[in-house]
């Protein structure tokens, strides 16, 4: 079974103040079309990189129902984001739909 999952990691920014934060919402199927229970969630990777970098910093979010980030620690500048998900097995979605966000 193919264990990697579709494109439903959308992600949209709430704001609220100087607690800015990163919100995406968790899949719910698998590639393959295969119905994906939060339970098979183990984690999430953010990846995030000022605009003008090539290469991306990883940040692990360890429990797979934390579908948030804050972006209060975050520098001022303009961050591109992607998110995937990782499932039980350690098998990594591919990424979610890349999105830029400006941190004050």
């Amino acid at each position: 079974m193919d264990s990697t999952y579709t494109g439903n990691s959308a992600m949209r920014l709430m704001t609220a103040g100087p607690t800015s934060s990163l919100v995406w919402q968790e899949p719910v199927a698998r590639e393959d079309g295969s119905l994906l229970y939060p339970s098979e969630i183990a984690q999430y990777h953010v990846y995030y990189k000022f605009t003008y970098e090539k290469q991306y910093h990883l940040i692990t979010i360890p429990d797979g129902s934390t579908t948030e980030l804050s972006l209060s620690s975050f520098s001022p500048g303009i961050y591109d984001f992607e998110v995937t998900a990782v499932d039980q097995q350690g098998l990594e979605s591919g990424p979610s739909q890349a999105v830029q966000i400006t941190v004050i």
